[in-house]
């Protein structure tokens, strides 16, 4: 892993984190001669400051400002929505499995009709469309289940 994915990684962690995590840290990258890279909340002798987390006040009147000027959607309004949701998300899983059900049956017709040589490379394509719909079918499952 190099360094730009490892610094990509770090942040992405610490920002994850709720804010009273990181409240008031500082966070220090340090490279050695060697260029090995090291991130600690301590400082290193050489080492810089890489990101600071401590919170401010001006940060805290500007959250609560965007919170209190939030768009708020009514529990009507977001019932409607879910349920447009899901009868697009139905749609979406209906057609999945017939596309599933329709490669099944192709790959049953090419291994009863066609020769050996053509068989390798019709099956490999209808696997990987086969694998590709069972896949969309899990999420939009999965999607439905949250709603």
């Amino acid at each position: 892993m190099g360094a730009k994915s490892s610094t990509i990684i770090l942040l992405l962690v610490i920002f994850s984190l709720p804010p009273n995590t990181v409240g008031g840290t500082e966070i220090y990258k340090h490279v050695g001669a060697d260029g090995h890279i090291t991130f600690t909340n301590r400082p290193i002798k050489g080492a810089k400051k890489f990101l600071s987390t401590s919170p401010s006040s001006e940060s805290h009147s500007k959250i609560s400002e965007t919170q209190k000027n939030f768009p708020h959607v009514s529990t009507n309004t977001q019932k409607e929505r879910d349920l447009k949701r899901r009868k697009i998300l139905l749609q979406e899983l209906s057609t999945e499995e017939k596309f599933l059900t329709h490669i099944h049956e192709s790959l049953s017709q090419i291994n009863k009709n066609q020769k050996k040589s053509n068989i390798d490379v019709n099956i490999k394509s209808l696997q990987d469309k086969r694998l590709l719909h069972e896949r969309n079918i899990t999420a939009l499952k999965k999607e439905l289940s949250n709603l």
